[in-house]
């Protein structure tokens, strides 16, 4: 089981054989937005908390893996409300940097993946339903906007990779 505290709008990665699972908000009553992480290895069925996200707790952020790497951002809380920074994890040295700030609108509930030496997120919620998509590059620490989505804007949308495309 989970040895965090029971959440929901939590977000993920994975690198290498290990699982990464983190931030989201506690259920009610509380409602504590969390900074949390943990690592997960199914090998030997343990979790380990690793080091806290920096800054605030947060919901609704959005996660991908590029190489060795797990990056983490965006996300909802009830103060900013919506956040644009954007942190790297580094597994070798249980570290979080911030990274550069996503170029889009501050946004929660977007979708994002990776292919190849790139992260990808888009949609989302910023007080409307976004449509727009956007490549971040690690090797340069930057964003690219890139084709958006033909139909209209979403939010609380899921992505899969196969090969070299992202449904």
């Amino acid at each position: 089981d989970f040895e965090g505290t029971v959440r929901f709008s939590a977000a993920g990665f994975v690198i290498g054989n290990k699982a990464y699972v983190g931030t989201g908000i506690d259920q009610y009553p509380n409602y504590n937005f969390r900074t949390d992480f943990w690592e997960y290895n199914p090998i030997a069925n343990t979790w380990k908390r690793i080091a806290d996200l920096p800054g605030n707790g947060r919901y609704a952020g959005s996660a991908f893996t590029i190489g060795v790497k797990g990056y983490f951002g965006l996300g909802w809380d009830q103060v900013t409300p919506w956040y644009d920074e954007f942190y790297e994890y580094d597994p070798a040295t249980n570290s979080w940097t911030q990274r550069a700030k996503f170029a889009g609108t501050p946004r929660q509930d977007g979708v994002s993946f990776a292919i190849g030496n790139y992260g990808y997120f888009g949609t989302g919620y910023d007080g409307s339903c976004n449509n727009d998509f956007w490549k971040y590059d690690a090797a340069i620490d930057s964003w690219t906007q890139v084709a958006s989505l033909s139909d209209t804007g979403r939010f609380g949308a899921a992505s899969f990779v196969l090969g070299n495309k992202a449904y």
